[in-house]
């Protein structure tokens, strides 16, 4: 059952994006703009956000993942970019808390490295069977 929910989440966030427009002014790459909308949709599923949460949470999500990205990548030295990651999560955490309460803005961290492990497991599982590049986020053929 779990696998089934994590297929469809990766199939819904990284295929249906793949249909709409880009805007263009975001110089990421597609594959961690697709895995940035399979989190938020990953966490909104396994926190249950009322939509009314939703609407307010995920915009700040979006901020707290970027920030967290910005962190990782501008900091060399392992225990600084800890230090900073560390720092973000406290202060999102807090921003979190007025929107969907103490209890699942706790489980907001733990929701987002389960996402990050099921993903490293699918990749893992695709490499070994030989399934395309080694890293890379393409549905796979049929």
């Amino acid at each position: 059952m779990k696998r089934l929910l994590l297929i469809a989440v990766l199939l819904t966030g990284l295929i249906l994006p793949s249909f709409a427009q880009q805007d263009g002014d975001d110089d990421r790459p597609a594959d961690d703009i697709k895995l940035q909308r399979g989190m938020k949709m990953f966490i909104r599923q396994r926190l249950q956000l009322t939509d009314d949460e939703a609407k307010k949470f995920e915009p700040l999500l979006e901020k707290y993942l970027t920030e967290l990205r910005d962190a990782h990548v501008k900091n060399t030295d392992p225990l600084v970019r800890q230090q900073k990651k560390a720092e973000v999560r406290l202060r999102y955490r807090d921003e979190f808390k007025p929107i969907i309460g103490e209890k699942r803005a706790n489980r907001v961290f733990v929701e987002e490295q389960s996402f990050r492990q099921q993903i490293r497991n699918y990749l893992r599982e695709r490499r070994e069977r030989g399934g395309g590049r080694s890293g890379s986020l393409r549905p796979l053929k049929r």
